[in-house]
């Protein structure tokens, strides 16, 4: 797997985001989830963001996506808003779509991104229908995930 930078294919194993992204981090610190069950892909999108000053939450799975965007509607003081979601569409415990259902019921404004490198047409259709604002296919660049991210979390 890999994922483009700068339109350089680069390995996610090795993948070192540039000190300073070309884009601006939101002024306040925003809250994103990455949902990947690839280690390296998950990894090297939330050593991205981290690095351009967002606070990550990794989830391994569609349930634990689930289990973290529940988390902070209980206990608002201690888990802060989540402001943007990036997660896979296959994924093992609860595949994407199952997960964009169940956050698009826990919360209809909560901007999700689907990302996938075996998706065909009608799943992506089906990740829109059920809220997903933006379908990138794998590999795709940082660069352009970051102006989606920014562009969610700057409304």
């Amino acid at each position: 797997m890999t994922l483009h930078t700068d339109q350089i294919e680069t390995p996610c194993v090795n993948l070192q985001p540039p000190d300073r992204p070309k884009w601006v981090a939101p002024r306040r610190r925003a809250r994103l989830v990455v949902a990947d069950d690839d280690a390296d892909v998950r990894g090297g999108i939330a050593s991205y963001f981290r690095r351009a000053g967002y606070e990550v939450i990794e989830a391994a799975d569609g349930a634990e996506l689930i289990r973290t965007v529940v988390g902070e509607l209980l206990d608002p003081e201690r888990n802060p808003r989540v402001d943007a979601v990036v997660t896979d569409l296959y994924m093992p415990h609860a595949g994407g779509l199952i997960a964009l259902s169940a956050l698009h019921d826990i919360d209809p404004q909560l901007p999700c991104i689907v990302i996938s490198g075996l998706a065909e047409r009608p799943m992506l259709d089906e990740a829109r229908r059920l809220g997903a604002v933006a379908c990138l296919e794998k590999p795709f660049g940082l660069e352009k995930l970051a102006a989606l991210v920014e562009g969610l979390v700057a409304r």
